[in-house]
């Protein structure tokens, strides 16, 4: 199969998903100060290391809303990473071309690449006490090969919610548009980082289930292209992953070299 690259145009919504995990990744591992600033007090970012042992990340954005039952509803993507080498094989567009050169060149620094994305929907319903609405972006870590096959499937169900309480939270007093983060274990495979911005007081707990997004994975990359193929490297991204793959690579190259200098740390 001959791998493709598409642009953003082309995969609904992709430039607003793209932008919001982007931007996700700048703020979740961002060490300035003025970034943190804006975190509530006690949230933790999310270490650069991490980056370095996962296997493959899960971007959503979900809108979450209730009132004794919630529901929550969004759409994401997952990347896996690859070793740098391991790359579509077909020949390369001029677009790819450009597209590769305007990524960080640090090959011996940063040893990995990602895999072009996986389109996923999200749902989740829970009963407790939820009252309000939130929009939550979030980024699961997946921590094992075995965590990022299981998207391969078409239908993905973890146990516990992947987001916790956002804006004025129970028992808190934030304003209606505070940011929140929040940082949960999902289980010895997947962690996840979120962040959200709305007024929502919940404290249920509740299943959430991903679903492969055909649509949009055929408007990317044809009808051939298996969820095996887009995560195993055998299909060139869309070129509106750019930004993203730019903030990824940078958080990684700061790890490294803060590793390699004495007294630092992610």
């Amino acid at each position: 199969m001959a791998a493709q690259t598409l642009g953003a145009h082309e995969v609904p919504d992709l430039i607003e998903d793209v932008k919001r995990a982007t931007t996700l990744v700048q703020k979740l591992t961002s060490s300035k100060k003025e970034t943190l600033d804006v975190l509530p007090r006690g949230s933790d970012r999310m270490p650069k290391e991490e980056l370095h042992f996962c296997s493959g990340l899960a971007f959503s954005s979900i809108i979450k809303a209730g009132m004794g039952v919630s529901i929550s509803h969004g759409r994401g993507f997952v990347i896996a990473k690859l070793p740098s080498d391991k790359v579509a094989s077909a020949a390369t567009s001029s677009e790819q071309q450009h597209q590769q050169q305007q990524r960080p060149n640090a090959s011996q620094i940063v040893p990995w690449t990602w895999s072009a994305p996986l389109f996923i929907k999200v749902n989740a319903g829970g009963v407790g006490l939820t009252l309000g609405y939130a929009e939550i972006d979030s980024i699961v870590v997946l921590d094992t090969p075995e965590a990022v096959k299981s998207f391969k499937k078409s239908v993905v169900e973890l146990d516990t919610d992947v987001t916790a309480a956002a804006g004025a939270a129970a028992g808190a007093s934030l304003p209606a548009t505070a940011l929140n983060i929040s940082h949960s274990e999902l289980s010895d495979r997947e962690f996840t980082y979120s962040l959200a911005q709305g007024a929502l007081v919940d404290v249920s707990l509740n299943g959430v289930a991903y679903t492969v997004d055909t649509a949009r994975n055929e408007a990317a990359y044809g009808t051939l292209a298996s969820p095996a193929a887009i995560l195993e490297g055998g299909v060139h991204p869309p070129a509106g992953m750019l930004d993203l793959y730019q903030a990824l690579d940078n958080a990684m190259k700061e790890f490294y070299l803060e590793q390699a200098e004495p007294g630092t740390s992610a």
